[in-house]
């Protein structure tokens, strides 16, 4: 059952983040909505691990503390792989917004070497007519 739930929980936090990826935030927009459903969702994830962690110390006694060491060393794997996961990912959108960025700058620069040219040639025109 406790499965099941984190499974579905799981999916929808994918979800979320997929939508964070391919939508507007991917391509360097920011959605607060968005962010704050996936803040709010982990934050009631994880208040609901802590009340599980909680009542299942409280009914299991020390016969439990191996069991629920084991389930939170395999929850923690899990997180720890989902939050480098995460690190590559925000690392990714960061250098794909500067690249995009340094792209605009370089364009933007060479349409100004072309403005200046042709600025420079219609003053050398306008020069040799009045001589």
């Amino acid at each position: 059952m406790y499965e099941h739930m984190q499974d579905e929980k799981l999916d929808s936090l994918q979800g979320d983040l997929v939508t964070c990826i391919e939508g507007e935030e991917g391509n360097g927009g920011d959605d607060q909505d968005l962010d704050d459903r996936v803040i709010r969702q982990l934050w009631d994830e994880n208040q609901e691990l802590r009340d599980q962690v909680h009542t299942m110390r409280t009914n299991m006694g020390d016969q439990g503390d191996e069991a629920m060491a084991a389930i939170l060393r395999d929850r923690i794997n899990d997180l720890l792989t989902a939050n480098a996961d995460l690190e590559r990912e925000v690392a990714r959108l960061r250098y794909a917004d500067a690249a995009r960025g340094a792209a605009e700058s370089a364009e933007t620069l060479n349409k100004l070497r072309k403005t200046r040219d042709t600025l420079n040639d219609i003053v050398t025109e306008n020069d040799q007519l009045k001589i």
